[in-house]
């Protein structure tokens, strides 16, 4: 399975789980800020090793020599992707697996591989398992590769509106430059289907959801073809108590994944569980 393929794979449960990662909560954006200094690859490695079995310990340790050991760019590259694979396909570890994804993408230093690697980690730290210190982590991950992207591509509106989103989801004090990121942006052209997309999961994490509804419908009208935010329109017009929206947008929803019961189960799970 190639990245892209792996984190198409990891990122798809994650998109309608969205309301449980940030809920209706509103995070301590200081007492937040403090944590994440304690979070860095070593600590997770360090605790994520100490569960492994025996079988997979071994497995890593030889990948971890692999990659040591290797003497070129592409025995790197190479050996990245193989850890990457086994954390987030075998072990189900993406943030980790998002660590790896960006040491290959700063190995490669390329446009095109910075930028598939700081949308995916920041879909992942957007869609990820909920574990807020480790979200602030990841979206400090992604800045950082959006912003070797722009040294590139200096003034591409995707990827500054990717850098804002990042930004937002961090876990320090500039989330409100974030914002103004993505505002300039749709000041710049207001049919930014991204733009408000980004907005919209802004929203959520602030626990404005019936804001958030409006901003995914005005992202949707513009692109249609985004049909993963038609199951979080459901969800996030339910939390908001939006009963007619919220219905309009579930029988939506059973159309766009009637091909995927397994998905369509647990959308319909996490539906119901909302009051």
């Amino acid at each position: 399975m190639k990245a892209k393929q792996y984190w198409v794979a990891c990122t798809a449960i994650g998109l309608i789980a969205v309301i449980y990662v940030f809920g209706t909560t509103k995070f301590p954006v200081k007492a937040i800020a403090r944590e994440e200094q304690k979070i860095n690859i070593e600590s997770l490695l360090n605790e994520a090793r100490s569960k492994l079995p025996a079988g997979n310990k071994k497995t890593e340790e030889e990948l971890f020599r692999t990659l040591a050991a290797s003497r070129t760019p592409d025995d790197s590259a190479q050996a990245i992707e193989s850890l990457m694979k086994f954390w987030g396909n075998d072990m189900k570890n993406h943030d980790i697996a998002s660590w790896y994804l960006y040491q290959k993408a700063k190995l490669e230093n390329s446009e095109k591989s910075l930028t598939f690697a700081a949308n995916f980690i920041l879909e992942n730290t957007i869609h990820g398992d909920g574990n807020i210190m480790s979200s602030g982590w990841k979206a400090g991950l992604a800045r950082e590769l959006f912003t070797a992207a722009l040294t590139k591509n200096p003034g591409n509106d995707s990827l500054t509106t990717g850098l804002g989103a990042a930004y937002l989801f961090g876990s320090g004090e500039n989330t409100m430059e974030g914002v103004s990121m993505i505002l300039q942006q749709l000041k710049k052209d207001s049919a930014n289907a991204y733009a408000h997309k980004m907005l919209g999961f802004g929203n959520i994490r602030n626990g404005e959801t019936a804001k958030a509804a409006i901003r995914f419908e005005k992202s949707l009208l513009i692109n249609p073809a985004d049909t993963s935010l038609v199951p979080v329109l459901a969800l996030v017009s339910k939390e908001a108590h939006d009963s007619v929206r919220a219905e309009r947008w579930y029988k939506r929803t059973q159309e766009v994944l009637r091909n995927n019961p397994g998905l369509l189960q647990d959308f319909e799970a996490q539906y119901r569980s909302i009051k």
